[in-house]
């Protein structure tokens, strides 16, 4: 799991860290933690969709954290958020954020301990995804949003429901990682398509269709691929009505 802490207030940034450390010590579970002194420094560096949970002090300085979540989730960031705080005043706003949960100062292992407990359970829900980097920020995706991918020259386009990702990467490698799931077939040389977005396969194309937007793109199947892929999505398609 991969954590950070944004907190201006060391004592306090560095006794969270110690009693989640703590925690995932006594779990036997691996814990990248990260501390984070100013908010600048958290959103300048641009990997925070990395993170699985955040934990966001509301008073950073001059900024507010709730502000600084709010952004966050602009920019598509999917993880927990959890606000420090030395009052519940703002709890009403931690709901236009989703935020996971509050922590009081001064912090106490036993509700560290609660909130953790928590987290882990949220954790086992999560929807397996991908990192890759884009313009110098690192971005994780959910697999289920992926519509497509493409390769380009020494570049992998990744075509999602919200917007088209460019990573410079092996097609192969890209090919590895969403080997795992069963929905991910090859058409073509340079193309992999998410049969679960897929509408049709009619002939050499297939439709594959963005059901927030109500966009459809067309994908080529190459001859040497249209057998395959036509096994691939029928046994996609009774393995989801089996589910």
């Amino acid at each position: 799991m991969n954590i950070a802490v944004v907190d201006d207030t060391q004592k306090d940034r560095d006794t969270l860290i110690t009693y989640i450390q703590r925690f995932f010590n006594t779990k036997n579970i691996t814990c990248q933690i990260s501390g984070y002194l100013l908010a600048e420094d958290f959103m300048e560096e641009g990997s925070y969709s990395l993170f699985d949970v955040i934990f966001l002090d509301i008073f950073i300085g001059q900024k507010n954290g709730v502000e600084i979540a709010r952004r966050l989730r602009a920019d598509n960031y999917r993880g927990l958020i959890v606000f420090c705080t030395v009052t519940a005043q703002f709890a009403l706003e931690g709901y236009d954020v989703k935020a996971f949960g509050y922590i009081l100062k001064p912090y106490t292992y036993d509700r560290i301990e609660i909130l953790l407990e928590d987290i882990l359970k949220s954790s086992h829900k999560e929807v397996p995804s991908i990192c890759i980097k884009d313009n110098r920020r690192w971005y994780k995706i959910p697999l289920c949003d992926i519509l497509y991918v493409e390769n380009s020259a020494n570049y992998v386009s990744v075509c999602t429901s919200d917007r088209v990702y460019s990573t410079r990467m092996p097609f192969r490698q890209m090919e590895e990682l969403l080997s795992p799931q069963s929905c991910f077939a090859r058409c073509n040389r340079g193309t992999i398509i998410n049969l679960s977005h897929v509408t049709k396969i009619d002939g050499p194309c297939a439709t594959v269709q963005c059901e927030e937007k109500k966009s459809e793109y067309k994908v080529p199947i190459s001859r040497r691929y249209l057998q395959t892929i036509n096994k691939q999505y029928v046994d996609y398609i009774f393995e989801e009505l089996e589910k």
